[in-house]
């Protein structure tokens, strides 16, 4: 009998709450199955993705590593991200490794290497996201994860990559290198409610390819004649990138950048043997 009574009081404690929902009395919500960050900014702003096409350990390292720098950073209306503010100093005694970085046009070994992929990354996904861009350099040659007027590059002390959250709502950055293969680089911006702006998107304006010339060098150890091209070079882009927001003829049409690449010399040896 005892074990009876225990049993039904038990069942009526369970009914209990269901009888006050039914009566309109508030309920406890349940314990979210998210951390906290990731339930507050569950609505996505806006999402892009570059491919790694260089996969060398030193740049992959770099990669992870600035992105789980910027990853859950929450910035609040009117607030100012700087990207060598939040990422330091790129130098061994902070954990970064030596990869190839663009400088005056060539790749060279630095502490770094690679991670103005993430930034560029970033870019784009708050472009997208409608936020007003602060400050930003190109590169001094097209890339090849991103389109030309798509990228952005950080030198530490020198060159910076800034924005400002102008909506009025906080934005979270999440930024990953995706586990597929081959992977990319991921940054969502996330934000406690849906955006209620227009749609979004970027458009490219090519202005001028300027191809490269051939610098020639005598090389008496060729035929007369003979032509060796050594290196191409590569061709110079001018573009302009606008970020256009809404649809059909009510869209407005903002100039985000007009950029210029230079072109870089090739060179071919030419033979003056007789």
């Amino acid at each position: 009998m005892a074990a009876l009574l225990l049993i039904t009081a038990l069942w009526i404690a369970c009914l209990a709450p269901v009888r006050r929902a039914a009566a309109g009395e508030p309920r406890t919500p349940a314990p979210p199955d998210l951390p906290v960050p990731e339930q507050a900014y569950r609505f996505v702003l806006a999402r892009f993705q570059t491919p790694i096409v260089n996969l060398a350990p030193g740049r992959m390292h770099n990669i992870a590593l600035a992105a789980s720098r910027i990853d859950g950073r929450v910035l609040q209306p009117g607030e100012v991200f700087s990207f060598n503010d939040v990422v330091g100093p790129r130098d061994p005694a902070h954990g970064w490794a030596l990869a190839d970085e663009i400088y005056q046009g060539e790749y060279v070994p630095g502490y770094g290497g690679g991670i103005c992929q993430v930034t560029s990354t970033l870019y784009n996904a708050a472009l997208l996201a409608g936020l007003t861009i602060v400050e930003r350099y190109h590169h001094d040659r097209p890339l090849q994860y991103i389109s030309p007027g798509r990228d952005a590059t950080v030198v530490w002390g020198q060159l910076d990559f800034r924005f400002r959250n102008s909506l009025d709502r906080p934005v979270q950055i999440r930024a990953r290198v995706t586990p597929e293969d081959p992977p990319r680089v991921e940054v969502t911006l996330h934000g406690d409610r849906p955006s209620a702006g227009d749609p979004i998107r970027l458009e490219e304006e090519y202005v001028r390819f300027t191809p490269p010339e051939l610098v020639e060098v005598e090389d008496p150890g060729l035929p007369r004649g003979r032509r060796v091209v050594e290196d191409e070079g590569y061709f110079g882009v001018e573009v302009r990138i606008y970020r256009v927001m809404g649809l059909g003829p009510e869209a407005r049409r903002e100039l985000v950048s007009h950029d210029v690449y230079p072109p870089r010399p090739g060179r071919v040896r030419v033979g003056t043997a007789e």
